[in-house]
């Protein structure tokens, strides 16, 4: 038998063996995805503070080796300074994104409240690394794939640019690489540590996965580019760290929120995605 039929019956024993309903219909998704514009998103629907707790305590030491890490990203949209974009160059020096990519940009994000009033605020968006990512189901080759610590990340080498994932994204985030990257690893704008990609191949924001990677073998806290560029600048709107950890930024954050009773919520919790990014107020 060879590898693609070895393949093909892989994956068909994968659908069959998947629970009913822990699935979502690609068709569905990306009806869904063109509801959302370019740079503008309306979001619904309520993450309350309790139900993140909740999360936090689930068990497992950080010291034992079955242990996992419940990455978050919190965005606060009103220390968010509306014409600073320090996230996104930090974010593309970091990654070697193309200067006409965006892997993080300031969007418009529009808000229908229960008066029927809308609110508007500008703030980051990037990947929301769903736990159920639409981009890895719809993906006919498995390479958007989701890390044992639940990051959705491409495996650049064995993706065949169908661009299944950039329509199945209703945040509009997963782009399109159509650019051949001339620049060197010699070059002082170029960071040795992330590959330099060939064109033809979907990306997006991975929290700084190769960062978190080396701060934990380090010992040390895990921060993204963003994250890092935002605290540095002095406005601390984007924090990010292991919800699971009491005394890591994104836990005490969440504690500050939920002792001042602020809502916390992820965009379009509608579509069941659950993102891992948490903005503070919408």
């Amino acid at each position: 038998m060879g590898k693609v039929e070895r393949r093909n019956e892989e994956m068909e024993e994968k659908a069959m063996s998947d629970p009913v309903g822990s699935t979502i219909d690609r068709r569905a998704f990306i009806k869904m995805g063109a509801l959302v514009g370019a740079g503008t998103i309306t979001s619904y629907g309520l993450t309350l503070l309790p139900t993140i707790q909740k999360e936090r305590e689930r068990p497992g030491s950080s010291d034992s080796k079955d242990y996992k890490p419940t990455w978050r990203m919190i965005i606060d949209p009103s220390k968010c300074a509306k014409d600073c974009e320090d996230c996104i160059t930090a974010c593309r020096k970091e990654n070697n994104v193309h200067e006409d990519l965006f892997w993080i940009r300031k969007a418009t994000i529009v808000r229908e409240m229960a008066n029927g009033q809308k609110l508007e605020v500008t703030a980051p968006m990037l990947c929301n690394q769903c736990d159920n990512p639409p981009c890895h189901q719809v993906c006919p080759v498995d390479a958007t794939f989701i890390r044992p610590d639940d990051i959705v990340d491409v495996d650049k080498h064995r993706c065949i640019g169908c661009r299944y994932c950039v329509i199945g994204c209703p945040y509009d985030v997963r782009v399109f690489n159509f650019y051949e990257n001339p620049a060197k690893m010699a070059d002082e704008n170029v960071n040795p540590i992330y590959p330099i990609r060939m064109h033809g191949v979907a990306e997006s924001c991975n929290f700084c996965d190769h960062r978190i990677d080396k701060a934990l073998y380090a010992g040390k806290e895990p921060i993204t580019a963003c994250a890092e560029a935002c605290k540095d600048a002095g406005h601390s709107a984007i924090v990010f760290g292991d919800m699971k950890k009491p005394n890591s930024p994104v836990s005490i954050k969440i504690t500050e929120l939920a002792k001042n009773k602020v809502m916390l919520k992820g965009l379009r919790e509608d579509l069941g995605l659950k993102p891992k990014v948490l903005y503070v107020g919408l």
